[in-house]
């Protein structure tokens, strides 16, 4: 298993990762992640090498002969992720591999939102893989109307969900009884809506008449600390200091006990909600009432009302949070639909889906 990133590395595909790789080693006989060589092992059975500080092509000979000396069955590429930087080392790394002869399984994790120059640096991954792995359909299908020319290889790739890396058995957070707690969930970088959230919770600030508190849950994305602090001053400026709860840098444990301890969470994304969204996985498998967004890649199994509240757009975001906090049997009806929902993307699960892609590859292969 290849991957730019791995914990202690923060980053949603190195988390995916680590989940990944612990249920395949349970499952399989061998397996060796080799990701950067900031990232730590975790625990003292965990068959992970620190391989390289850059991702850069001349470092990616080095990789393939590290490779070559574990002499896998598979190789499995997880892109993008964050530990690669913008190096073209992966691409090369695929290539270099499949001129080697290995069969090579990727998954794109990420299509529909990357610019130009970043879908273009998909393709070799694409051409070189004999296998690819999707987390999201509307990702997979994206690729395929974006590059119509190679349908058959597109046609035979798998659509294998995330999971949530929080834990379901955690105790919620104490709270001040009476009081409503009201959260967001996520890592702290451009893009995500966060002004968004904090003008909508601001909006909710003025029409609650019960003590409120607003939690922001996650961290601080490595590239973008700038934009944190710039994040953290509109909040402060917008909610009273004794009204905001930064839950940063948390454990899993620490996570869900946020999250649980909350009585809905405000989750909007800008190309909309998707079962390869971690954070929404997490709210849904804790069966936190979540608010959030929908476009037309949005899956049609996460139904209005049911699941989540979808707000039109991101004016309606606080109306919509309201409409959870104030209807207690509509939050329980999303709270336990939510729960069954995330039951269908259980790790046991993801990792039985794996299998069956390296079984079928390596009996194509022979």
């Amino acid at each position: 298993m290849i991957t730019g990133s791995f914990p202690p590395i923060r980053c949603g595909i190195g988390d995916y990762t680590s989940h990944l790789s612990d249920y395949l080693a349970k499952r399989l006989l061998s397996l060796t992640v080799l990701t950067s060589s900031t990232a730590v092992k975790a625990r003292p059975d965990d068959l992970v090498l620190p391989l390289v500080d850059r991702w850069d092509i001349r470092r990616m000979f080095f990789v393939l002969n590290t490779v070559r000396s574990l002499g896998p069955d598979i190789v499995h590429i997880q892109y993008p992720a964050n530990g690669y930087g913008y190096r073209l080392g992966p691409q090369a790394l695929a290539i270099l591999l499949r001129i080697a002869g290995f069969p090579i399984v990727t998954t794109i994790h990420e299509f529909t939102r990357a610019k130009l120059l970043r879908k273009a640096s998909i393709l070799p991954f694409i051409a070189c893989s004999h296998a690819l792995i999707f987390t999201a359909e509307e990702e997979q299908n994206a690729v395929r109307k974006a590059v119509p020319w190679i349908k058959r290889k597109l046609a035979a790739a798998r659509v294998i969900p995330v999971g949530s890396n929080i834990p379901v058995t955690a105790a919620p957070m104490k709270r001040v009884p009476g009081t409503t707690v009201l959260s967001f969930f996520g890592l702290f970088y451009p893009g995500r809506m966060i002004e968004s959230v904090a003008e909508a919770f601001h909006m909710i600030s003025k029409q609650i008449t019960s003590p409120v508190l607003f939690r922001f849950i996650g961290d601080v994305h490595p590239h973008h600390r700038g934009y944190f602090l710039k994040i953290k001053a509109l909040v402060e400026h917008l909610l009273p200091q004794q009204q905001i709860d930064w839950v940063l840098g948390g454990t899993p444990e620490d996570i869900a006990a946020a999250l649980k301890g909350s009585d809905a969470c405000l989750l909007p994304y800008p190309d909309g909600a998707s079962f390869r969204r971690t954070t929404l996985m997490a709210a849904l498998s804790l069966g936190i009432p979540v608010v959030t967004t929908k476009t037309g890649s949005t899956p049609a199994e996460l139904k209005d009302g049911q699941h989540v509240v979808f707000a039109s757009d991101e004016d309606h975001l606080a109306d919509a949070v309201m409409t959870v906090v104030r209807d207690k049997s509509l939050a329980k009806k999303l709270s336990e639909n939510s729960i069954a929902l995330s039951e269908r993307f259980s790790w046991e699960m993801i990792a039985d889906e794996h299998i069956r892609v390296y079984e079928t590859l390596l009996h194509t292969e022979r």
